[in-house]
């Protein structure tokens, strides 16, 4: 059985080893620093229009639209005598009424807590706009195989 560290190969260029980065002094933004036009009102914020047709809120629409369309599909096949006759095979179509209310409920629960809750847009409506530096950038193995 062998050690599962591996060794570093003696011969390698001394480029690959890099020298730490310097010691940086505190770090102030320029001047000129803007956060962006969603955080100058006071908290809580409105939700700007272009996070609203951004890619979080286009998933999320398209996921509650998906879900209440494919209940209702669900709901209006039920009763037709095909479903009704192929059920009998097919287990799950005999339920399929439920399963599309099941669906049109989750589809209607989304859309309520899109109303309650801000959900992603939490920082921008309560959080807090700071500045930092990063001063480096390291790959670390979190595991071994």
């Amino acid at each position: 059985m062998s050690d599962p560290t591996p060794e570093l190969p003696q011969n390698l260029p001394p480029s690959v080893f890099l020298p730490p980065p310097p010691v940086l002094g505190p770090y102030l933004p320029p001047q000129d620093f803007d956060h962006g036009e969603e955080f100058e009102p006071a908290v809580p914020r409105p939700i700007p229009g272009f996070l609203k047709v951004g890619s979080y809120a286009r998933r999320s629409r398209g996921t509650m639209y998906s879900l209440f369309v494919l209940g209702l599909m669900c709901v209006v096949f039920w009763p037709i005598p095909f479903v009704q006759g192929l059920s009998f095979y097919i287990l799950p179509l005999q339920y399929l009424h439920w399963i599309g209310l099941g669906l049109i409920a989750i589809a209607m629960f989304q859309f309520l807590a899109g109303l309650v809750t801000s959900g992603r847009y939490k920082y921008v409506k309560e959080g807090t706009p700071f500045v930092g530096r990063v001063s480096s950038i390291n790959h670390i193995a979190c595991g071994t195989q």
